[in-house]
């Protein structure tokens, strides 16, 4: 099997999408830490994970995995168990609209195989 992952950092919205083109894979999970923990009054917008069955952005076959309420927060992980199956092409994505008034500094790391 080969194993991927995606380590990024940022101080924006994140907004980023895992797969494969080459064959099946699944996806292990995904972390995220935030510099501070989000104040209830600034942590109005959730973290999603949104899984597409192709990598068209026009996919009518959209379903959400993951919705995480981000209040208070500074340390998210989620490591799904069993892995997540998915085909060649489909993507999943994830996504938090970081707050104009707070835009916390990020660290973030998602991780798949394929199989």
């Amino acid at each position: 099997m080969k194993y991927f992952s995606l380590k990024t950092t940022g101080s924006a919205a994140l907004n980023y999408q895992v797969g494969s083109t080459q064959q099946d894979w699944e996806f292990l999970g995904f972390r995220l830490h935030l510099t501070t923990a989000l104040s209830q009054a600034t942590a109005v917008v959730n973290l999603t994970v949104t899984g597409r069955a192709s990598d068209s952005t026009a996919s009518d076959f959209k379903f959400n995995l993951l919705t995480q309420a981000m209040a208070g927060s500074s340390d998210v992980a989620w490591y799904p168990d069993p892995p997540i199956p998915r085909k060649q092409n489909d993507l999943l994505e994830v996504a938090w609209v970081n707050d104009a008034s707070s835009y916390k500094t990020y660290a973030f790391e998602a991780l798949w195989r394929e199989v």
